[in-house]
């Protein structure tokens, strides 16, 4: 399925691409992910640097330019806010679920940052299968731990994410444990390796029905709420990840890599 790869891969590669340039727009950090506070000057030099940086990993992503050693650059750039700015946060706020959020938000990103790096980089790294299905395999247990915190939170917050589904739909709480459902559902198949190309190209589905019914709509009423934007963003990069493990996985089997 090199169709659904190349898809996700260049959906993934314009999520990170808007983040950078929603840093320039705003003239601040993302607060998702680059939480601080201080002089707005601060700020700006920050958001400047951080955006550039985003901007660079989602070309990378894309058109796999950049010297030898640029290769894992995405990745690391998603590990290190991660590592840096989130895991200590998380070890002192162990109750906060907008920490857990955050936190498994860049993990699920390094894995899909990770999944375009080994797809589109046959000539910068190990040609051998074992090596890149060594690589593919680290990607989905990191999409999969994503999930599983995400599956929590849905069922731990379901009375507040219930009030984020639009008013037209019905039922409010029952799709949120719904989409709980659904992502521990699409863990187990990624850590079994069952049915990983219908579960993911399902959740991709579902990520990108998001963007369209919720995120969108958001973003139009609150055009100038920097959190809203970068929210459609990391839908479509999850969506994205997804669409490419579908695209990798059939079954049991893993594609072969050219």
């Amino acid at each position: 399925m090199p169709s659904l790869i190349k898809t996700g891969r260049y959906l993934l590669a314009v999520a990170v691409v808007a983040f950078g340039i929603e840093q320039f727009i705003f003239q601040h950090p993302l607060t998702a992910f680059i939480p601080m506070t201080g002089l707005s000057q601060k700020q700006l030099i920050i958001a400047v640097i951080t955006g550039v940086l985003f901007i660079v990993a989602g070309l990378r992503i894309a058109f796999n330019i950049g010297a030898k050693y640029a290769v894992w650059f995405p990745c690391t750039l998603f590990f290190i806010l991660f590592l840096a700015l989130h895991l200590p946060e998380l070890l002192h706020n162990i109750h906060d679920g907008s920490q857990w959020t955050a936190c498994f938000e860049l993990i699920a990103l390094c894995s899909g940052a990770l999944m375009a790096v080994i797809l589109n980089s046959p000539d910068r790294i190990e040609t051998r299968s074992y090596y890149k299905n060594k690589w593919l395999n680290t990607a989905r247990y990191l999409f999969a731990a994503a999930l599983i915190v995400f599956s929590g939170l849905h069922f731990v917050y379901a009375d507040y994410i219930s009030t984020l589904i639009p008013g037209w739909i019905p039922a409010h709480l029952f799709w949120s444990y719904f989409f709980g459902v659904a992502f521990i559902a699409t863990a187990i198949s990624l850590l079994l390796q069952l049915l990983i190309r219908l579960s993911t190209g399902l959740l991709a589905a579902m990520f990108f029905l998001w963007v369209l019914v919720l995120h969108l709509l958001r973003c139009i009423h609150n055009i100038h709420t920097e959190a809203e934007w970068t929210s459609l963003f990391v839908a479509i990069a999850m969506g994205a990840t997804a669409l490419m493990f579908a695209g990798v996985y059939n079954n049991k089997t893993i594609y072969p890599l050219r």
